[in-house]
């Protein structure tokens, strides 16, 4: 896997503290297989009584689309819930079984209940628990996210399937239909699993949605792949503009989750740092560590899987002199985009706590920021930040929608990644 190492500024001021950001762009090689290897794919769908109408329609229609595109040799299995998780379609071979017969069957769901969606991701993760090792595993959510029965506290449910993917590595993509699903707990259930999310406005996005979700499980090039961070004596905190699960090992050192690439995939990972107030060091001596990173994954090839390790330090001068205190300008293009989807996801937040005019000035400050850079690079995060901006005042559940998924994608910042929203244009570092 190729890494490469930026700061925005490789030069601070001595004796001042000030946020910097390591941008981190991971280069997936490409993987050589002779053979398509299976795949396993549990639907976990939801019927209760909100899916009603035009949400259960799409979702069964996406399920339909998963039942047609497998290939024989792949497993499959659906699980329904309501009130309660009902399997109708038991785990094994697509090839095993009668897919007009199983489509059929999906055609007859109706609505009824409330929305029990823990227990309905549970029953498919036993069932998707009967693949064999070493075949991926995915289970898709079609859910509006309205936790009403069984577990309803949403920091509970990600808990639940983050251990999924931990323990067992089952990722679960989230699609969510129309105006009325829950974005926030679909879009972090994604996160938590490694999975993707998608707002689907419409079905005429479905086939190349699937299409990704199932090449991306046969293309897996780089697999669990984790970062441990060690913060250096120039550095007070940091955190990872995207909301990487993070957990603390024993020795105290925080690990970052970053879960797989795909073949010849680009990714871009930025860290915010903020450093310390540093003296000038003398001539001869190292400059300061900021961070010390570890990478571990699994290289997956042509029938091998081989375990490997890298390291890397990351190093900032410091200087007198304000001259020699400028951006780099190389990495423009990538962070100011993922910088975008976060002030997004904030003004988000505050909108909905009905803090219009903060969420105004804060989107107005981020284009103001990278408006006074003078560089193209960044004008496509300034397109961004001004469509929701003159969103703010009219703030719709569909302009709610646009946010959130927005946010996620330009934070994930994967070019192999499927985008599906209708209401703003696919960003560049899609492929």
């Amino acid at each position: 896997m190729n890494i490469q190492y930026s700061l925005d500024h490789e030069t601070i001021l001595a004796n001042q503290e000030r946020n910097v950001h390591l941008v981190l762009k991971l280069t997936a090689p490409k993987r050589e297989s002779n053979t398509r290897e299976p795949i396993a794919f549990n639907v976990v769908l939801d019927r209760s009584g909100s899916m009603q109408g035009q949400p259960l329609h799409q979702a069964k229609l996406a399920c339909e689309r998963v039942i047609q595109n497998l290939r024989n040799d792949d497993l499959f299995s659906l699980v329904i819930f309501d009130s309660e998780a009902e399997l109708i379609i038991p785990h094994r071979k697509i090839g095993e079984q009668n897919r007009p017969q199983l489509i059929q069957q999906v055609r007859s769901i109706q609505t009824r209940g409330s929305t029990n969606l823990t227990g309905g991701w549970m029953l498919g993760r036993d069932e998707i628990r009967h693949t064999p090792k070493g075949i991926p595993r995915r289970i898709l959510l079609l859910s509006d996210g309205c936790l009403n029965q069984g577990i309803t506290e949403p920091a509970q449910v990600r808990e639940i399937m983050s251990k999924g993917y931990t323990n067992e590595g089952i990722r679960t993509s989230c699609l969510g239909f129309g105006d009325h699903y829950n974005e926030e707990l679909l879009a972090d259930i994604a996160t938590a699993t490694h999975g993707s999310f998608y707002d689907v406005k419409t079905e005429d996005n479905l086939p190349g949605i699937f299409a990704k979700e199932l090449e991306g499980l046969q293309q897996i090039s780089i697999q669990n792949l984790r970062i441990a961070v060690k913060a250096g004596k120039g550095t007070r905190d940091w955190d990872t503009i995207d909301d990487l699960p993070k957990v603390t090992r024993d020795d105290g050192i925080k690990e970052v989750s970053v879960g797989d690439i795909l073949s010849e995939e680009e990714r871009v990972i930025t860290f915010k740092i903020n450093t310390k107030s540093l003296p000038l060091h003398l001539n001869g001596k190292k400059d300061p560590k900021l961070l010390t990173l570890g990478f571990t994954f699994d290289a997956l090839g042509n029938d091998t899987t081989i375990s490997k390790e890298q390291k890397q330090v990351i190093r900032i001068r410091i200087t007198e002199n304000p001259d020699e205190v400028v951006i780099n300008k190389s990495i423009l293009g990538p962070l100011s985009i993922q910088q975008a989807g976060l002030i997004i996801r904030q003004a988000y937040d505050l909108r909905n706590q009905g803090q219009v005019k903060e969420a105004q000035e804060l989107l107005q400050k981020q284009i103001d920021e990278l408006r006074s850079y003078n560089n193209a690079v960044t004008g496509e995060a300034i397109d961004s930040l001004l469509h929701v901006l003159r969103r703010l005042e009219a703030w719709t559940l569909r302009d709610q929608k646009m946010a959130m998924y927005s946010s996620k994608s330009y934070r994930r910042h994967r070019s192999m990644e499927s985008w599906s929203s209708e209401d703003m244009p696919s960003p560049s570092f899609k492929k």
